[in-house]
């Protein structure tokens, strides 16, 4: 079926929108201790829109000088941004949270070095009729070409070769129809291979042409996305080519949020050409450095699978003699990238960059290429990488593939030591050298993990704990030099270990630890520190089980009497673990505030039965609590108390007199009154904190029973309520 051209793209002109330049006051504003680049500025602003506070925070980046470069980051495994920041800190300026995601799983495009390392979501799930169907959106992605130009569009990444396309307008999806076919390389209409190095997806598209979309249907998002106000984050271009990072705080008492339809208002007054919405809530994050400069709506910031990073580039060009230098004189053409012409390399001549101060890690190698020239490019352009003199690594580059921009070349670990030899081996053709761009991939920094892999376990006090470490130095110019453990309560961080030792690639140890902390959790962090003084750790959990012995009476127990009685506990106990036998039970009396202990008892093993005897004395007449006190080796503890009230006859201030007593053996009540006045009796039972559990009415009390077996073991309080007064007594039941 022939599908009929029905889209029309709904646009709103920016002529006559609300305008919230003139409500949110932007001031420069950078973190303390934090410098940037003057390529990159930074604002905050609060203000009110539509009646609520807002504060916003954005940044503009100007990254037509190469130095700076647009660079998503990704992880298989959701991670805080803090922990992308640490991983590669010496050239991440800002970031900001990437797109959507769902659990570990990313819902956004991510695409780093020309790779794809996560597509836009490729199917959604929609009601149409009352029945669901599978639509295939072509939401929106940010990214920045080879020529370092930022575009803002909607994509799609065909399944298979995961080669994403680009439209000029999305597939016209509508839950008023049913789904669309696909997207391919013919639909919809006019799409063409994305040719981007980097991007982040996200959606809806904000801003397209410097107009405001004010349809979202086609990139099938719900509702709520669009309409409710919440923490915000997006990205934009300017006309100039800068890059815009919003972010808006929401969902607190400083800061509501905004809908999708005032962020994007926001972004054309910020001067946008071009901007799509990322992901928002408590993923809304700003980092300028190691500073978070938002307020996240969870309090703290969220584990999440992509951020986008603006991050130090490394420019070697071919003006500079400490950078570059030829074996054989060559011509110049056209214009070059930054002060100098591209330089043209004839056959077999050669070209030598150098590195210098280039910091050991693993780097993304870029050569720039001009296209305003007439010269027949080389198909064989020989990159020859040295390591310390030695050659390692060689890339042929066909410069005949590429237009105007940075192509990559690879990717190579590098350090100061190094170089990297051009050499034109296409014979009777001509080769373009300008300059080299180095972007940071991995950081050279060692690694380190437990052997085996083991991140922390519940353990208890007098533990001890042994930890094998192994850790590895990735380049030969980083080697390790020192070892550290340090522990952390949450409250303090002591160095529990340190070692310093001669420079290796591979280092082997382990510690042990004894646990003397009761209750709470230990961290134990182990680190390698490289020459360069770049550090990598790994953490081990002690989460300590506090968990007491256990103490309980016995059925056997005989808990009722009058003075000059005994009374007989029959303890029955338990350790906690394995590792913490029983050491003594502690019998206690007390009076009110007053407690005296009555004996101390040994006990052994991991359970035990003791049979402990207590005669009732007239001190005791007015009630007396008797408390077991068990401990284990390590001191913890646990206390079964019991308020005992000898068997009496208690008069109440009605002048009844009444008897009660709990009846352990058979669990029941028993309830007596010598002299019962003819009239009504309410007899409630209720928990101490008054909660009534149970409740009988008689027209007199003879000896009478309540049944207790549908209550758990306890403390209750009985009340007797008649005309004349009440009267209330306290008892316990066992089991």
């Amino acid at each position: 079926m022939q599908l009929k051209p029905i889209l029309t793209l709904f646009l709103l002109s920016c002529v006559g929108a609300v305008s919230a330049q003139n409500l949110l006051r932007w001031k420069e504003t950078t973190p303390a201790n934090i410098h940037l680049p003057e390529e990159i500025k930074a604002y905050k602003a609060r203000g009110k829109i539509d009646g609520d506070t807002i504060t916003a925070y954005y940044t503009s980046t100007d990254i037509s000088g190469g130095n700076l470069v647009f660079f998503p980051l990704y992880s298989e495994k959701n991670k805080k941004p803090e922990q992308y920041f640490s991983n590669s800190p010496d050239d991440i300026l800002l970031m900001t949270n990437g797109g959507f995601f769902g659990a570990d799983v990313s819902y956004s495009l991510v695409m780093n070095s020309t790779e794809t390392l996560a597509p836009n979501i490729r199917a959604v799930v929609r009601p149409h009729n009352n029945e669901n169907y599978t639509y295939y959106p072509t939401r929106s992605a940010f990214g920045v070409s080879a020529q370092l130009q930022p575009e803002a569009t909607w994509v799609y990444t065909l399944p298979g070769n995961d080669v994403t396309y680009s439209y000029p307008l999305p597939a016209p999806n509508t839950l008023s129809a049913l789904p669309l076919p696909q997207p391919s390389d013919t639909f919809p209409s006019g799409g063409n291979i994305w040719q981007v190095s980097e991007a982040i997806g996200g959606g809806p598209l904000l801003i397209k042409d410097s107009t405001i979309i004010t349809n979202f249907e086609p990139e099938l998002f719900y509702d709520d996305i669009i309409a409710t106000k919440a923490p915000r984050t997006a990205i934009g271009r300017t006309s100039a080519g800068e890059i815009i990072n919003l972010v808006v705080d929401g969902r607190q008492s400083h800061s509501k949020g905004v809908t999708l339809p005032t962020l994007a208002k926001i972004l054309l007054d910020l001067g946008c050409t071009e901007a799509i919405n990322l992901d928002g809530g408590g993923s809304s994050v700003m980092m300028i450095g190691e500073s978070i400069v938002n307020e996240p709506s969870d309090g703290n910031t969220r584990s999440i699978p992509s951020v986008v990073a603006i991050k130090k580039a490394q420019i070697y060009d071919t003006h500079n003699p400490a950078h570059f230098r030829l074996v054989q004189p060559a011509d110049s053409v056209a214009a070059g990238f930054g002060p100098s012409k591209s330089l043209v390399l004839e056959s077999g001549n050669t070209a030598f960059y150098f590195l210098p101060q280039l910091k050991p890690a693993k780097y993304r190698i870029s050569f720039y290429l001009h296209d305003d020239h007439s010269l027949t490019e080389t198909d064989s352009l020989a990159i020859f990488v040295w390591r310390k003199g030695i050659p390692s690594d060689t890339f042929l580059i066909d410069q005949n593939r590429y237009g105007k921009g940075f192509f990559i070349a690879g990717e190579q670990w590098l350090s100061s030591q190094d170089s990297l030899e051009l050499v034109n081996i296409g014979a009777g053709k001509k080769a373009i050298v300008d300059a080299v761009r180095l972007i940071k991939k991995a950081s050279g920094k060692p690694e380190i993990d437990f052997v085996p892999k083991t991140y922390g376990r519940l353990h208890t006090k007098g533990d001890t704990i042994k930890l094998v470490t192994q850790a590895i130095s990735k380049m030969e110019e980083r080697p390790i030099s020192r070892f550290m453990v340090y522990e952390s309560d949450g409250a303090s961080k002591n160095m529990f270990l340190e070692k310093s030792f001669d420079p290796t690639t591979a280092y082997l140890d382990s510690f042990t630890y004894v646990v003397q902390k009761m209750q709470g959790s230990i961290n134990l962090t182990a680190y390698v520190a490289d020459v360069l003084n770049d550090s990598a750790g790994i953490s081990y959990t002690i989460n300590i089980d506090d968990s007491p012995p256990l103490i309980r009476p016995g059925r056997e127990s005989v808990l009722a009497g009058s003075v000059g009685d005994s009374l007989k506990l029959i303890l029955m106990m338990e350790a906690a673990k394995e590792s913490r036998p029983l050491k003594a039970v502690e019998i206690f009396r007390s009076y009110g505030a007053q407690e005296e202990r009555m004996d101390s008892i040994p006990v052994n093993g991991l359970s035990d039965t003791l049979s402990y005897v207590y005669v009732l004395s007239e001190a005791d007449k007015n009630g007396v609590t008797l408390s077991a006190k068990i401990k284990d080796i390590a001191g913890y503890s646990n206390t079964w108390s019991y308020r005992f009230l000898p068997v009496t006859n208690i008069q109440s201030f009605n002048k009844d007199s009444y008897k009660i007593w709990y009846d352990e053996r058979n669990d029941i009540l028993q309830i007596d009154a010598q002299k019962p006045a003819p009239e009504k009796y309410n007899i409630i039972i209720t928990n101490i904190s008054g909660s009534i559990l149970k409740r009988s009415q008689k027209s007199d009390i003879l000896p009478y029973t309540l049944d207790m077996k549908d209550l758990t073991a306890g403390f209750y309080v009985i009340t007797i309520k008649s005309k004349s007064g009440i009267y209330s007594q306290k008892f316990v039941k066992v089991n």
